[in-house]
């Protein structure tokens, strides 16, 4: 960073600051003397009011993890392979089999729940489609995670401290045990200590913590915190029916049932609150947050079910130069995510189709453009199970129907995924 960022920049002595500094990603993967150096920099460049972002993997969630990182970094030094990473990987289906070939491994309850975990976390690393992140989560020299009580540390010795996380965060009624509530509140009565006894008690892995000056008087109450968000919008991803069965006969049930009903649509916070019984409904999010983060988001903007009719709706206009990009470009380590930036498995096909839901053409129209280019192609239609053709499409008639199918469902998943905008 030379004589650092400020003179870098020519703004060491001028009278710039910003209300907003955002750092996703990075301080867990920088060494020390660079951590030091971006706290500087937010002390001295961060407005008096400002905030800053900060996401980081915390302890003890990665204890496990490091487990199968250190593997991973071994096999890769260790292998006569010129291709490294993948032999990182191959070394995590070894060690699946390996866990459970080994005769003298005695399978008590303990070894029992050490292999289980550590092949969960293998599969979870093996399953993930988005190789680059493994590269930077795994296989990267630096990979610190910490306790967030290190963190308030090191960020108080800048002159900064915590405000909260980005994410709803739990509070002592979570426990549901008065005695475990009175237990909690006695020995750990500090907002500090509150936040690390949950990561104690979740197994947190990774944080989104929001920061400021230490100056600033930092006051959270959480019995005003339904009032502070009542206009932010609750929403499901995708419409989970394993989720609705798990939720059944908990306190989870009527935030599930109203956001499985809604969606793909959102409710606000003060919608959900004549719906949901007030004091579960934080506790439901927070839960549904733990074990099913990827499912439900709580976002500022209202989100409605908008569906493709011609002169109605189309797609949005700026995603055009979005997918035009992915039309245009092919590339391993990019690809098209929705607007909860998930990853979606558009191909080339997929991406020219979406175009054609420009509010002009009729789902008529998409088929006829589908049936003929298959046509000009010089090929036929089929269906497939298991990833084996079970049957080829020949009737004209039978293609269209199969196409219009398709192009149904399609344009079904183009809603789901906020696709359109009405016109």
């Amino acid at each position: 960073m030379g004589g650092g960022l400020s003179e870098f920049l020519n703004l060491k002595n001028s009278d710039i600051k910003f209300d907003f500094i955002i750092m996703h990603g990075v301080y867990s993967w920088i060494p020390t003397f660079v951590r030091a150096k971006f706290l500087e920099i937010v002390r001295d460049f961060l407005a008096p009011q400002g905030i800053c972002f900060v996401s980081y993997n915390c302890y003890p969630g990665w204890k496990y993890l490091e487990i199968q990182r250190d593997f991973m970094r071994f096999s890769a030094a260790a292998t006569p392979r010129d291709d490294k990473f993948q032999a990182a990987l191959d070394s995590l289906t070894f060690k699946k089999v390996a866990l459970d070939k080994m005769a003298y491994v005695c399978h008590d309850l303990y070894n029992e729940f050490r292999i289980n975990i550590e092949k969960t976390h293998c599969d979870a690393i093996l399953n993930t489609p988005n190789k680059s992140y493994l590269y930077h989560e795994y296989l990267e020299i630096c990979n610190q995670p910490f306790y967030f009580l290190d963190f308030v540390d090191d960020i108080g010795e800048f002159g900064l401290g915590y405000v909260c996380d980005s994410f709803i965060e739990p509070y002592y009624e979570d426990l549901n045990d008065k005695t475990l509530v009175e237990f909690a509140m006695l020995n750990y009565p500090k907002h500090h200590q509150k936040e690390q006894i949950f990561d104690f008690l979740n197994n947190s892995r990774f944080r989104n913590s929001i920061i400021t000056h230490a100056s600033n008087k930092i006051e959270l109450n959480e019995e005003k915190m339904l009032e502070n968000i009542k206009d932010f919008h609750m929403i499901f991803t995708k419409q989970d029916i394993n989720l609705k069965e798990r939720a059944k006969g908990t306190i989870d049930e009527p935030l599930v049932n109203a956001l499985y009903e809604a969606y793909p649509a959102s409710l606000s916070v003060k919608e959900l609150g004549e719906i949901v019984p007030k004091n579960d409904l934080l506790r439901a999010f927070f839960d549904l947050s733990n074990y099913a983060q990827i499912v439900i988001r709580l976002r500022t903007t209202k989100f409605e079910a908008v569906y493709y009719k011609e002169n109605k709706a189309r797609i949005k206009q700026n995603y055009i130069p979005y997918i035009k990009y992915f039309l245009d470009t092919q590339s391993e380590h990019l690809g098209v995510s929705s607007i909860f930036n998930m990853p979606i498995a558009f191909d080339q096909n997929t991406l020219e189709t979406a175009l054609k839901f420009d509010g002009k053409n009729s789902i008529d129209n998409i088929v006829k453009f589908i049936y003929e280019k298959f046509q000009k192609a010089e090929m036929l239609p089929t269906i497939e199970k298991d990833g084996k053709i079970v049957e080829v499409i020949k009737d004209k008639q039978a293609q269209i129907m199969h196409f219009r199918k398709l192009i149904k469902d399609f344009s079904k998943n183009l809603t789901n995924g906020h696709f359109f905008e009405k016109i």
